[in-house]
C-alpha cells in the first residue's frame, strides 16, 4: 500500500489519516488463447468428419438413385412408354374370319401386357392419363402431396412437387385424386 499524506486531516498525530489502495490491472491469461485455438481445432475435424459422413451418403444415394432411374427407363422401354400419355389398349383389326394362313403362333388369347380390362389399377390410371403434365392433389395415408404428374407407371405415379423433388407414390397409397 502506498501512503498518501494528506495534510487536510492532519491533527495531532503524525500519521496520516488516508491510505490509498493501487489499482489492480487484470492481465489476460495466455491459457485462454491456447483454448481457443484448440476449440476451433476440434470445431473443425468435427465439421470435417460430418463432411464426409455426408459425402458418403450422398455417394449411396446417388448410386440408389441411379438404380432407380434404370429400372424407370426399362420399365417404360418394356411398355412403351415415352415422354407422353401411357399408350393404352386401341381398337385393333377384328380377326378374319376362318383360320389364319402362313407360319405363326396358334390362335388363341395372348397374355395381355397389362391388367385385365376392370380390374387392377387401371381405373386409376384411366384417370390419370388426361392430367399429365398438370396440377394434380394426391391424397395418401402420409399425407397430402401437391405437385405436376409426370409419369405414369406400371404401378406408381411419379409426382413433381413445387419444391423441385419428384415423388414415386404406388397406386395402393393413392386414397384421392383432385
Amino acid at each position: 500500500m502506498k501512503l498518501v499524506l494528506m495534510k487536510k486531516h492532519k491533527k495531532d498525530c503524525g500519521i496520516p489519516a488516508h491510505h490509498k489502495k493501487k489499482r489492480h490491472f487484470h492481465k489476460k491469461k495466455p491459457g485462454s488463447l491456447l483454448k481457443l485455438i484448440h476449440d476451433i481445432k476440434h470445431g473443425l475435424l468435427r465439421l470435417k468428419q460430418q463432411f464426409q459422413s455426408l459425402t458418403g451418403t450422398v455417394a449411396e444415394l446417388s448410386a440408389r438413385v441411379s438404380t432407380l432411374e434404370q429400372q424407370v427407363a426399362t420399365l417404360n422401354s418394356r411398355l412403351g412408354i415415352g415422354p407422353g400419355p401411357a399408350p393404352g389398349p386401341g381398337p385393333g383389326p377384328g380377326p378374319a374370319p376362318g383360320p389364319a394362313p402362313g407360319p405363326g403362333p396358334a390362335p388363341g388369347p395372348a397374355p395381355a401386357p397389362g391388367p385385365a380390362p376392370g380390374t387392377g389399377p387401371t381405373g386409376i390410371v384411366a384417370l390419370l392419363t388426361p392430367r399429365i403434365n398438370s396440377r394434380v392433389t394426391l391424397e395418401t395415408p402420409v399425407g397430402t402431396i401437391f405437385g405436376t404428374l409426370i409419369l405414369i407407371g406400371e404401378d406408381y405415379v411419379q409426382v413433381l412437387e413445387p419444391d423441385g423433388s419428384n415423388v414415386l407414390i404406388p397406386f395402393r397409397s393413392l386414397l384421392a385424386v383432385s
